[in-house]
């Protein structure tokens, strides 16, 4: 058999004298210092011969058939039972006793393949590895060796990222993370995605809200969700006024009014209240200065506070027609008050000087004059005045402006 130690011939002559042996097929055996060395598989012959000497004639050629069987190789074969997806290229670790070399087949290329011996990962599954070796002149094939391989899914963690959103807002896009690809894999390679929602809603209150995961396969990934939060925060209330007044007579009262964009009820605040006093929106006149009046609302669980300001001179002013006014803004009897206006009905006011010249009209007086004609102080002097009421008739009088 190809592989076994040379043999040693049994031949001899009669004469005693020396033999000699030859092969008619070196690659099969050889003669080396009369052993019969096998160099391969196969058939040769081996002659045996003596040339004879001076007291012998040659002895007769004899010659045998020599078969040489080819021999039998083993395989040995060790890889993994199971790796996961991702892992590196393994060394499939067969050899044969010929030392020939390897063939390899895998039964499902899709999970495993081997390339120059080396095994390959190609997704997750089960694939049989069979390392095998057709023998050749001097050997056998030898027994196919086969070994199970399950590839294990990797793990994807799917990170929700945390968001905020203002109350009444819509939802912003809800985004998330992916760590855990290997092989250069990425999210546009997966079978399905997960889907991610929340639970709040655009008319959700203010606090916290889950963001999470449902769904979503893939054959070489197992998925891991880690939840988020989306925080909806209160929203910013714009404060409307409608109705203010930057003068207002000592005494006399004037209906504010402001909205909120919150659609909240707005409340009225006087921050000087013996200057300006404020009941509910009524704001009233108590003494000659500047107050601030606050408009605010303190908002709710969805609505931030908010306020406006505005200033308001309190002005005070003399209360007899007949005498005089005094028009210099210090706040104190700048304007012309007529007593009982409201009692007078509609009124129409004219202001003449001494020359009857119209310095002031007002088809409707509300106690409105300073002093002013045309945008220009008048000089102090007497005033002829003639007031149309409308349910007490003509009022006439002079009325003094003091500077």
């Amino acid at each position: 058999m190809y592989g076994d130690d040379p043999v040693t011939p049994v031949v001899s002559s009669d004469s005693g004298l020396e033999i000699t042996l030859e092969s008619s097929d070196a690659s099969v055996a050889t003669i080396s210092d009369g052993m019969i060395v096998i160099t391969g598989a196969g058939t040769a012959q081996i002659t045996a011969s003596q040339a004879g000497d001076q007291n012998y004639e040659p002895a007769e050629n004899v010659t045998v058939t020599l078969n040489v069987n080819k021999a039998d190789q083993t395989l040995t074969f060790t890889i993994p039972a199971s790796v996961t997806y991702g892992a590196a290229a393994i060394n499939a670790g067969a050899s044969s006793s010929s030392g020939l070399a390897i063939t390899w087949s895998s039964d499902n290329s899709s999970v495993a393949e081997v390339i120059d011996g080396q095994l390959y990962i190609r997704g997750a599954g089960e694939a049989l590895i069979t390392a095998g070796q057709a023998g050749d002149s001097n050997y056998n094939p030898a027994t196919d060796v086969s070994s199970a391989l399950t590839v294990s899914k990797a793990s994807l963690t799917f990170t929700a990222d945390d968001l905020s959103k203002n109350y009444m807002s819509a939802n912003p896009e809800l985004t998330f993370t992916v760590t855990g690809f290997v092989y250069d894999d990425d999210i546009d390679d997966l079978d399905e995605l997960p889907e991610i929602t929340t639970n709040a809603y655009q008319d959700s209150e203010v606090g916290t809200y889950n963001i999470t995961f449902t769904g979503g396969s893939d054959d070489n990934y197992d998925f891991t969700f880690e939840s988020g939060t989306l925080t909806v925060t209160k929203i910013q209330q714009i404060i409307v006024i409608t109705n203010s007044t930057a003068e207002l007579l000592m005494n006399s009262t004037f209906q504010m009014g402001a909205t909120s964009t919150s659609g909240l009820p707005v409340l009225f605040e006087s921050l000087q209240p013996d200057i300006a006093s404020v009941e509910g929106s009524i704001l009233t006149g108590r003494a000659a200065g500047t107050a601030t009046i606050r408009v605010y609302n303190d908002g709710d669980v969805n609505y931030a506070p908010a306020e406006e300001t505005f200033e308001v001179r309190i002005t005070t002013t003399h209360r007899d027609i007949m005498n005089l006014f005094t028009p210099n803004n210090d706040g104190i009897n700048d304007y012309w008050e007529i007593p009982g206006l409201d009692d007078y009905g509609r009124c129409e006011v004219k202001i003449y000087n001494r020359w009857g010249k119209l310095v002031f009209h007002s088809s409707d007086y509300h106690n409105e004059w300073d002093g002013l004609s045309d945008g220009t102080p008048v000089p102090p002097a007497a005033y002829y005045y003639i007031i149309s009421t409308e349910n007490s008739g003509v009022i006439t009088g002079t009325v003094n402006i003091v500077r």
